[in-house]
Order: structure tokens, then C-alpha cells, then sequence
């Protein structure tokens, strides 16, 4: 699965870079139930990510890769409550 800055959170994408979604949260909603002998990957393209709806709950055999170890952030949206 992808995530990207210029993706789409809507149902049928993420499948492909050209398709990408575009938030984190979006994504590990919606990437169905993996299981250990069928994981999940989310890559998350370069870019930062303000994530307006938290916490973001990453599916149990799922794994998140980002580009590139400081190209790619998360970071909760400005505003947001973080407890």
C-alpha cells in the first residue's frame, strides 16, 4: 500500500504510487486484516503528514516504511489535541 502528500483517502486507491492515499490514518482503516502469513506494508512517500484525526492505529501485522529517515513526517495537525 501507498501513502502520498498528492494521494486520495478514498475507497479503491493505495494500491499503486500512481494511487496513492494520502494520510496514514487512511490507510491502516483501510487496508483489510492482515495476518502473519499475509502482512501488510504502508510506504509513505517523502513529505510531512499532518494527521487531523488521532490516534492512528496501526493493524497487528503491518509494517510502515517511509523514504527515507528524515524526509518522511508524521505529526498531528496544527491545532489538534494531543494527550
Amino acid at each position: 500500500y501507498y501513502v502520498a502528500t498528492n494521494g486520495t483517502d478514498a475507497a479503491g486507491r493505495g494500491g499503486s504510487i500512481d494511487t496513492a492515499f494520502n494520510t496514514l490514518k487512511y490507510a491502516c482503516a483501510n487496508i483489510g486484516t492482515p495476518t502473519l502469513t499475509n502482512p501488510a506494508v504502508i510506504f509513505v512517500k517523502a513529505g510531512t503528514y499532518e494527521e487531523a484525526q488521532l490516534p492512528i492505529v496501526v493493524p497487528p501485522f503491518t509494517t510502515i516504511v517511509g523514504d527515507n529517515l528524515r524526509a518522511t513526517i508524521i505529526k498531528p495537525e496544527a491545532g489538534s489535541l494531543v494527550w
